[in-house]
């Protein structure tokens, strides 16, 4: 297999398979994926190309490690949607071709009105694209990367659309222009419905989050080289499936990281955090030979797990990238029921119900070793529930966090909005680094309301570390910050601490939610 560039400046991974006629008459065959693609464009694995020809071919390179994992990729997946997250994952950037941000502002010096947009371009290998720009059909002139347009001063909220066209591509910006666009001055708005929804992650087709009593279930569990989907791997995964209680089979695996072409699959934290060695995952088997495997052995039962969503929104990410599978079982998280049995407990972790039940493991944060202790706190459970469908109907209740008249500007949480049962109640939140998707007053906020208290360093009482998503992806690729490496410290230490991207952090409050 090799990298190819066409003179038009096409890039291939291509893996060459001889056709006598085909390359009798000059045509390249084979399988093939395109690299230069549009950043809003998809991926495709070609299984048969006869557009090449050899006489167009202007060179011919060895791929990187990486580039090799993605053509296997592809020809699993057949197609990907381009998004961040798997660019700089198999280290395709500079292959994209990025189309530029549009950023817009107004010049109004009360005699004219004009609306300004400039074009900001990414580094690429392309050359730059100036576009078309046009509205109403009007064409507007591009400048030293950017265009004006005159016209007379518009009414509150009016809308503009500028249709950009390049050459393969054409897109549509839209401005709506606003006397006042300060978060928060509508006093009406459901804050916390509100702002946590535009960062949520959608999971189209995900299981839901229920409480119950299954007669037949799996209980799962899984390992990862951290808590990001978008940013970490799964190391490890194991179910267990019962009947009344009983077992009936298990599953258990190790899965390699993709992507890793000098055999560091883990850090020192995660190998001492679990036991698992870059050695041991040197010959695991890939994710696209167990996630099948791991799925045709749940079935469709409804899976039990400890702080499962995690494990769940883990699992439907990496089958929707890997398989082009959507994930779709329902859940059960037994840690709500230990907050709610047990809520004079200080810390509800899966390590805290085996302490507090006096339950006997082996290993802890290895995931069949896990799914055993998760289940024996689950029997344990069972004993202290005198009625499964008051139980069940003592979370049917109001959410007063819905509550509107939100004070965006206030970091104190409303009493009358604080929930005992959410996950954030009670609990330290230190943030540090510039958040992507909402301001860190904002996530405060929700943070306060939902009965957790804000902290600007990591201390021995902090419970959760949120990095902005970008700081994330720099701790993994470029090592970690001072607050960072506190807080692995701490918990390594045992202290109940988590390191979370906000993405994560959203994740949590949304589950909580819709729950």
């Amino acid at each position: 297999m090799k990298r190819i560039t066409s003179k038009n400046n096409l890039i291939y991974l291509f893996n060459e398979i001889p056709h006598k006629e085909r390359n009798a008459v000059g045509i390249a065959s084979g399988q093939s994926v395109l690299l230069s693609i549009y950043e809003n464009d998809k991926f495709y694995f070609t299984e048969d190309i006869n557009l090449i020809r050899y006489e167009d071919i202007l060179l011919v390179e060895e791929p990187t490690p990486s580039e090799k994992i993605f053509f296997e990729f592809m020809a699993h997946k057949k197609e990907a949607k381009y998004t961040v997250s798997l660019i700089k994952k198999y280290g395709l950037s500079h292959y994209i071709h990025y189309l530029p941000k549009v950023k817009f502002s107004i010049l109004d010096d009360g005699t004219s009105f004009s609306i300004v947009g400039n074009l900001e371009y990414k580094d690429s290998i392309h050359n730059k694209e100036i576009p078309i720009v046009y509205i109403n059909n009007e064409i507007i002139d591009v400048v030293d990367d950017g265009f004006t347009y005159t016209c007379d001063k518009p009414a509150q909220n009016t809308k503009y659309t500028f249709q950009l066209d390049f050459d393969k591509q054409s897109i549509s910006k839209n401005f709506e222009y606003k006397l006042d666009d300060t978060l928060g001055s509508k006093s009406d708005t459901d804050y916390l419905q509100n702002i946590t929804t535009k960062a949520k992650t959608e999971r189209a087709g995900r299981g839901k989050s229920i409480i119950g009593f299954p007669d037949e279930y799996c209980v799962i569990d899984t390992e990862t080289t951290g808590l990001s989907s978008q940013y970490d791997n799964l190391i490890e995964v194991a179910a267990i499936k019962y009947k009344n209680g009983v077992e009936i089979d298990r599953f258990q695996s190790l899965v390699q990281p993709p992507g890793v072409d000098d055999g560091y699959y883990v850090d020192g934290f995660i190998t001492y955090l679990t036991g698992i060695t870059n050695d041991m995952l040197e010959n695991a088997p890939s994710i696209y030979e167990i996630l099948p495997k791991f799925f045709d052995f749940i079935g469709d039962n409804i899976l039990i797990g400890y702080n499962t969503s995690f494990d769940i929104n883990f699992l439907y990410d990496k089958a929707l990238e890997f398989l082009n599978f959507t994930f779709s079982n329902d859940f059960i998280d037994i840690m709500r029921y230990s907050r709610k049995l047990y809520p004079e407990l200080e810390h509800h972790r899966l390590v805290d119900m085996i302490e507090h039940f006096n339950i006997s493991t082996e290993f802890s944060h290895r995931a069949l070793a896990d799914a055993l202790s998760t289940h024996r706190c689950l029997l344990e459970m069972l004993k202290d529930i005198d009625n499964q469908d008051d139980f069940i109907n003592s979370f049917k209740r109001h959410r007063k966090h819905k509550q509107k008249g939100l004070n965006v500007a206030a970091i104190q949480g409303d009493p009358s909005k604080i929930d005992v049962y959410s996950p954030l109640y009670n609990k330290h939140c230190v943030f540090t680094g510039k958040l992507e998707k909402m301001l860190r007053k904002d996530a405060a906020q929700i943070v306060a309301d939902l009965g957790g208290i804000n902290e600007n360093n990591v201390t021995l009482k902090t419970n959760y570390l949120i990095l902005g998503n970008n700081d994330y992806c720099k701790t993994i690729k470029d090592g970690k910050s001072s607050k960072q490496k506190k807080a692995e410290e701490y918990k390594s230490k045992g202290q109940d601490i988590e390191i979370i991207p906000e993405n994560v952090f959203y994740d949590i409050v949304n589950e909580f939610i819709e729950e």
